[in-house]
């Protein structure tokens, strides 16, 4: 959901006030009065929304979110997807994300570790491998360490 505020509010508030008189009318072809008025709101909206920034570190997003269950992903990798020292991009990342890589990764593999039980089909072993970990024991620690409670005690209230 992307919400914004207008610079100019007395543009929306002439454009709404004249699809009310018409909708209240109902003059023959209001409906496509009404619907040419919207695109025009819409287009208002483009002009004065903020164009989006373009993140240096977006190819490194980009590969964090396509491998995130790789075992063997590290910061230094995700780094060079986006031609900057690994210092540097962790520097970038926590102040575009608010933590960092690394725990980033985390939240990453724990949100399909508890899409995978909401699903009732693999064993913990399995989702833990599924997800990224190469060790259950790991992967129950980081998993209690995010969500609170254990995988099994998730799963049971799950």
């Amino acid at each position: 959901i992307i919400s914004f505020t207008p610079e100019n509010t007395e543009i929306f508030a002439r454009l709404f006030k004249r699809i009310l008189n018409l909708w209240q009318r109902k003059e023959t072809g209001y409906k496509y009065e009404c619907t040419a008025i919207l695109y025009e709101i819409f287009a208002e909206c483009h002009k004065q929304y903020p164009a989006p920034k373009t993140s240096k570190i977006q190819p490194s997003i980009d590969y964090i979110n396509e491998k995130y269950t790789s075992p063997d992903l590290t910061v230094k990798e995700i780094a060079d997807r986006s031609f900057i020292s690994e210092v540097y991009f962790r520097k970038l990342f926590k102040a575009e994300f608010g933590m960092s890589p690394q725990k980033y990764i985390i939240k990453l593999k724990i949100q399909k570790a508890v899409f995978l039980m909401s699903t009732g089909y693999y064993s913990l072993k399995e989702i833990s491998l599924m997800s990224g970990y190469t060790d259950y024991k790991y992967f129950s620690t980081e998993f209690k360490r995010e969500k609170g409670v254990s995988p099994s005690k998730f799963v049971y209230n799950f």
